[in-house]
């Protein structure tokens, strides 16, 4: 089972098919709770069957194409390692599965194409980060979202250590030792002291600022030309020392305090994840501010018709769509109209995903909201590039 990413997404919305399919739906991390997915599971694929043969498609070929996601539901190994979202996808040429770090919808979807709307936000809120976490033990930078982190390698000399050692406490110089919080927290910060009274304050911040500038130094050309937030990790009195020394300007001002050996990248992700929650809801908020006006200015378009037609025309930089709703019918690129018949007809596609797909492939964002959340109370949202 594969792990939503964008070299994921790509491929499936490369498909373009007759007869796809794709299941959607929540699930969830512990045995005490994910009992009743795998039901939930079966019950969306009979949903497919079901709209493969009202489509037309024969009954024998809908079951056998649907055989190897019903093996699944009696795989007790598969439902035990779930993330919070679960994807399947069957055409012709495939049968995929594929976690989802984020929860969604219960969807089952016959159509063209995979129904990819409800995963493009999904990735989109995948947002990448940098944490950079420091101790007397190890130098490390992680790269990652608020679901995962992985450790980046760092160029020789910064993982080994031994040519920076000389500038941060250790047995023989000074002294890194942790201390209980009060009221007998288990969390416990680390603190840095000083050895047998030797050395000042002052000298200490000196070391520790000549430290800190030899790391920004070694992580230059690792972090060149990107963009990402980075939130620091350490000693909470080391951090602004570091960000005196730091040059890279996405350093972000509050950092993780205490020790980071403490913590696992799964820890260490979600709070950085949290830390930079208000930043990411306060861009979100930006971008309904941003529609609002450029709707005024008409450099916005909610019209369905309108929006399909700037999106093949590659004009979308930023589509937003009510996340839950679907509108079923058929797109002429030539005439640049839209039919909507009252109900679905063989040959119908479902034309907001039809225009999420085509605005991502063209180097678009698309953005779920809550329905009411969207300018004017409109299904789908286009800002336009020009």
């Amino acid at each position: 089972m594969e792990t939503l990413t964008r070299k994921t997404l790509e491929r499936l919305s490369s498909v373009d098919e007759t007869q796809c399919a794709t299941v959607l739906m929540p699930t969830h991390l512990s045995a005490q709770q994910n009992g009743q997915d795998p039901i939930r599971f079966k019950n969306l694929l009979q949903t497919v069957e079901r709209e493969w043969v009202a489509l037309g498609v024969r009954a024998a070929d809908a079951r056998r194409q649907l055989h190897p996601l019903r093996e699944r539901v009696e795989d007790a190994l598969f439902w035990a390692h779930q993330s919070h979202g679960l994807a399947a996808f069957v055409s012709p040429d495939e049968t995929l599965t594929v976690q989802v770090p984020e929860s969604v919808g219960e969807h089952a979807v016959v159509d063209q194409r995979y129904y990819l709307l409800e995963l493009m936000p999904v990735l989109e809120g995948m947002r990448p980060f940098f944490v950079l976490a420091i101790s007397p033990k190890a130098v490390r930078l992680l790269e990652g979202t608020r679901n995962q982190l992985q450790e980046v390698d760092l160029p020789e000399g910064v993982e080994a250590l031994d040519d920076l050692m000389q500038y941060i406490e250790s047995e023989k110089q000074l002294q890194f030792h942790t201390g209980t919080m009060p009221g007998g927290n288990a969390d416990r910060a680390a603190i840095f002291h000083g050895h047998g009274g030797g050395e000042s304050e002052s000298e200490r911040k000196v070391r520790l600022l000549e430290y800190c500038r030899l790391i920004d130094r070694r992580l230059r050309p690792v972090l060149a030309g990107r963009k990402e937030p980075l939130v620091l990790a350490c000693e909470k009195r080391l951090a602004p020392i570091y960000r005196e020394a730091n040059s890279y300007p996405q350093l972000q001002e509050q950092p993780l305090a205490g020790n980071p050996d403490l913590c696992s990248p799964s820890k260490l992700a979600a709070q950085a994840g949290e830390l930079l929650r208000p930043q990411w809801e306060q861009q979100r908020a930006a971008v309904k501010t941003r529609a609002e006006k450029l709707l005024a200015d008409g450099r916005a378009v909610n019209d369905l018709a309108a929006v399909l037609d700037a999106a093949h025309q590659g004009r979308v930089d930023t589509l937003l769509f009510a996340r839950g709703t679907q509108c079923w019918g058929q797109f002429d690129a030539e005439t640049r109209t839209v039919q909507i018949p009252p109900k679905r007809q063989a040959g119908d596609q479902e034309l907001i995903n039809r225009a999420a797909i085509t605005t991502w492939r063209l180097g678009g964002t698309v953005h779920g909201w809550v329905p009411d959340d969207l300018p004017n109370g409109q299904k789908v949202t286009a800002l336009l590039r020009y």
